[in-house]
């Protein structure tokens, strides 16, 4: 679901001039982050041990996602307006017609 959200926001809000480039810094961050985090996994949980570090890693990931509503323009962010779909191009107007 949050992929899906996050690709509708980017292609309404993001230039389209501007989204391809958004786009590969977007997935930059992320095809960086997530190596990163599981080297740092396997000596955190000898460290620490690996109950507690999944239990610390799973407060933290719901304490950033609650975070991240506290922003008023991530919880404000308009939808833009569909284009309405004319009468007679739609499939249900055709099969009605005489």
């Amino acid at each position: 679901m949050f992929s899906l959200g996050w690709s509708l926001a980017l292609q309404e809000n993001v230039d389209e001039s501007m989204l391809s480039r958004a786009s590969s810094y977007d997935a930059l961050g992320s095809y960086v982050a997530m190596p990163i985090g599981q080297l740092a996994a396997g000596p955190l949980g000898a460290a620490f041990g690996h109950d507690d570090v999944m239990i610390v890693a799973g407060i933290a990931y719901i304490a950033i996602c609650l975070l991240t509503l506290t922003s008023a323009s991530i919880r404000t962010l308009p939808r833009k307006p569909s284009a309405a779909v004319p009468p007679e191009s739609s499939p249900s107007a055709a099969s009605a017609r005489p």
